[in-house]
């Protein structure tokens, strides 16, 4: 009952949030979407935000957990056998009023994580279109750009490896008393581990895209009657 209770806890009160942020970064009025270099560019953002964000839901689901065990628990018990009877959407009613103090009390931090990720889309170049240059020619730039982001991706994977003893403290202090100095201070420090991380492969990844896109560009432009 309790890994039910968790997967409903995660699944019915995160939800809103979840799609919440995921529309405001896709709905950005003013821009078409971009294709190849330019969504590397902004998966780049993407990834950036969620690590932003991984700490605050993190928090959140703590903070539920801890405020709403026996709405989670009524709630598991009356959506297992049908999800979509009265009993359980009256449940889900009450898991999810009883999180509202959660998920108000972190908006501030999500609305921060949004901030940045449309700061960082901003900075992108504009939408480049390989498709509008000789595949023969764009093809090498692309397998370059692969191979330089190769090493990137397997160092980010090492570093944010190197975060999990954190990540582990900060959910054992935040288990045992989410609202106590020593939560806070570990969930900061697990924060800072991935944030390092994600500002170094940002550092090393930037000049791989930059590459790629001036072979792209230097590239013949298929003429198309």
């Amino acid at each position: 009952m309790k890994k039910t209770a968790k997967r409903w806890i995660v699944r019915g009160v995160l939800v809103t949030l979840i799609c919440g942020v995921a529309a405001a970064a896709a709905a950005e009025p003013g821009r078409r979407r971009p294709h190849g270099l330019s969504d590397s560019c902004r998966r780049a953002c993407d990834g950036a935000a969620q690590t932003c964000l991984a700490p605050t839901l993190q928090e959140r689901r703590l903070c539920v957990a801890a405020t709403c065990p026996s709405e989670a628990e009524a709630m598991a018990a009356a959506c297992g056998a049908d999800r979509h009877s009265a009993a359980c959407l009256s449940a889900r009613g009450a898991l999810r009023t009883c999180a509202t103090p959660c998920v108000e009390s972190l908006a501030g931090a999500v609305a921060a994580c949004r901030g940045e990720r449309s700061t960082c889309v901003e900075t992108c170049p504009a939408p480049l279109d390989p498709r509008d240059y000789d595949p023969t020619c764009v093809r090498p730039c692309f397998e370059g750009l692969r191979s330089c982001q190769a090493p990137v991706r397997e160092e980010a994977t090492s570093c944010r490896t190197s975060c999990v003893d954190l990540v582990n403290a900060a959910r054992e202090a935040c288990a045992a008393a989410p609202e106590s100095e020593d939560c806070t201070a570990a969930r900061r420090a697990a924060y800072s581990c991935h944030e390092a991380c994600r500002d170094a492969a940002a550092a090393v990844a930037g000049p791989c895209h930059t590459a790629a896109r001036e072979c792209v560009e230097a590239c013949p432009i298929v003429v198309t009657d």
